[in-house]
């Protein structure tokens, strides 16, 4: 391990657990020569997923030590956050980042799951390989790490299966079986698709990756394809309302304009109730076209299943 004293005390001391079977070791620096013990190889288990190089901002979820934090750094993220709400691990993640050769890259930390609510959109890949089937709500925290990734962005999950269904809003444990977790991320997660890439550590842990679907609409005179272009165009005037440079007036037109009579109060609040009633019916209509073209692609899926039986 070619460890110095500190670190070899600091791996030896009661704040590192290195002893848990799903722990990843800590590579120091880039060479891996020298590293922090741990169950598991990170350098392995990214190169068999074949992410081999990342950039700008990254995050992982329930990094325990802080194995996979440290290599994504050696792979070139600028910036790894780390979401750790379990206070067994704080200490030994703080303790082991001390040592990390970070170079030019940033480590934050956040010891609570609220802190993902204001991180939408930053993540260019999300690790999540440990702590959901026992996380508690799995749908609210699934649907708050998809929420942090980029339009493309990309989410790595270990999933342990089992024989579970669907779940509820609160619950101990989750092990789904493959169906359900697919089913599940289809239902309450519209816009995103999941997909199997590889087997994990131990039996019955797959690995996912995660990420919103491309909806490609075919111009074949489907209905789809008219209420698509319906939708995206009324979108688009109504943002261009939103986005239109401001106008600069003259003196004159702003003296006839300040002589004009000026609406009501009540009528500024009419017409603002119906610029949100319109806004909030386009999204209601993008989710429901979302939804129907989820349900043509399953209903595809299950056509092509029984024709190849």
């Amino acid at each position: 391990m070619n460890l110095s004293g500190p670190e070899r005390r600091f791996a030896n001391s009661s704040k590192f657990r290195h002893g848990d079977n799903t722990s990843f070791r800590i590579h120091l620096d880039r060479s891996g020569k020298r590293f922090l013990p741990g169950k598991h190889d990170p350098k392995t288990y990214l190169d068999r997923l074949d992410i081999n190089k990342v950039a700008g901002k990254t995050a992982v979820i329930c990094p325990a030590n802080g194995g996979l934090v440290a290599e994504m750094i050696h792979r070139g993220s600028d910036e790894v956050h780390a979401f750790e709400p379990r206070k067994t691990f704080h200490d030994g993640f703080k303790g082991a980042m001390a040592f990390v050769d970070k170079g030019d890259s940033v480590v934050m930390f956040h010891p609570r799951w609220s802190l993902a609510r204001e991180l939408k959109g930053e993540f260019s890949m999300i690790l999540w390989t440990e702590n959901f089937d026992t996380c508690g709500s799995p749908i609210t925290h699934l649907k708050n790490v998809l929420s942090m990734l980029a339009s493309d962005g990309v989410l790595i999950m270990e999933v342990i299966h089992g024989n579970h269904m669907s779940p509820s809003m609160n619950m101990n444990r989750w092990n789904p079986l493959k169906e359900e977790f697919k089913k599940f991320i289809e239902r309450d997660c519209l816009g995103f698709s999941a997909n199997e890439i590889s087997l994990g550590r131990f039996d019955r842990r797959v690995i996912y990756k995660i990420q919103p679907e491309m909806i490609v609409v075919v111009d074949d005179g489907d209905d789809m394809t008219a209420m698509t272009a319906e939708i995206e165009d009324k979108d688009d005037k109504l943002m261009s309302i939103f986005n239109e440079p401001p106008v600069v007036e003259s003196s004159t037109e702003k003296m006839i304009k300040d002589d004009a009579p000026k609406k009501s109060k009540p009528r500024k609040k009419a017409e603002k109730k119906s610029a949100k009633r319109t806004k909030k019916g386009l999204n209601s209509k993008k989710k429901a076209a979302l939804a129907k073209i989820a349900k043509m692609k399953r209903d595809k899926q299950e056509q092509e299943a029984v024709s190849s039986d």
